[in-house]
């Protein structure tokens, strides 16, 4: 599959905004789920572990997304890539 149709598909598929959920069983570090808990339960960052985990891998999709995008774009043209030096000197300017 092209790296542009599977960012297309990913961004669609993330976009959906769909709340049909799957049922699914994931083998995580069980001290990761401690952490997990511990963070739900005790610093109330998320409604549930469930939906903290759910709001990570959206977080990790959406930025593999966008790093892709960069890859895909500074590869088609790499004389358009700015160092963060010249970024600098230039806004100094």
């Amino acid at each position: 599959m092209e790296v542009s149709a599977v960012i297309e598909r990913i961004t669609a598929l993330l976009g959906e905004g769909s709340q049909e959920t799957s049922n699914t069983s994931m083998r995580i570090p069980t001290a990761l789920r401690d952490a997990a808990a511990l963070a739900v339960r005790e610093l109330e960052v998320a409604p549930s572990a469930t939906a903290l985990t759910t709001a990570a891998l959206r977080a990790t999709l959406e930025a593999v997304v966008m790093q892709a995008v960069l890859d895909q774009h500074y590869g088609a043209t790499p004389d358009e890539v700015v160092l963060w030096a010249e970024a600098r000197a230039f806004a100094a300017a």
